[in-house]
């Protein structure tokens, strides 16, 4: 009896967020509902020096998550947020190691973190890097107030995603945030073939 590794994904940029193992192989179409209900919390992510890898805990909304069954052999549990989904010319998914790029948070002022949001006037924040190839990049960032209950966020939880400019060899992407109330506050940043981040941030 053969058992896949279930890997749930961030549909715009490929991103394995959570998995699953399932020991007996479904011939019925695989959703992500059943494991991720209404919002999927993500935590110790990515970069590990990010400054909200081991404190935030960023919850992903149902309708931005896909799944893909990997062979359990080839994608065990354990390393399971080192692959990516990608999709070929046909539009069917595929699966493929996760490059280890970084990618460089900063305000419009080439301060690094996120650091120009505020409550009266919003904010950019400044995505940038080497991507994997010369394929388009997809910038995707999800803010929320450092809660873990996403019944409590309201408005101030948005997501976003902006496609970045390429020139000589890098990427760039400036993610403009509108205002939102004052108070502590978790991102989840991801791009497409690049290390996820986890970051905090203030908004005053």
């Amino acid at each position: 009896m053969a058992s896949s590794t279930l890997l749930l994904f961030a549909q715009p940029t490929g991103h394995v967020l959570a998995a699953v193992t399932q020991v007996a192989a479904s011939s019925a179409p695989q959703k992500p509902d059943p494991f991720a209900g209404d919002f999927l919390p993500v935590r110790y992510l990515g970069d590990t020096t990010a400054t909200g890898y081991s404190t935030a805990q960023v919850f992903v909304p149902l309708d931005q998550l896909g799944i893909f069954a990997a062979d359990a052999s080839k994608v065990p549990i354990a390393g399971a947020r080192g692959w990516m989904i990608t999709q070929d010319s046909a539009k069917n998914n595929t699966l493929s190691p996760l490059p280890q790029n970084q990618v460089s948070v900063s305000d419009t002022q080439g301060n690094k973190g996120i650091n120009s949001i505020t409550s009266t006037g919003g904010g950019t924040i400044v995505l940038s890097g080497t991507p994997p190839s010369t394929q388009p990049v997809t910038c995707w960032v999800r803010i929320q107030p450092a809660s873990t209950d996403p019944t409590q966020f309201g408005a101030a939880a948005q997501t976003f995603s902006a496609s970045a400019q390429l020139a000589s060899g890098k990427f760039s992407a400036n993610i403009t945030v509108p205002k939102v109330q004052g108070g502590n506050y978790w991102a989840l940043i991801l791009v497409t073939g690049s290390t996820p981040r986890l970051e905090t941030f203030t908004v005053t």
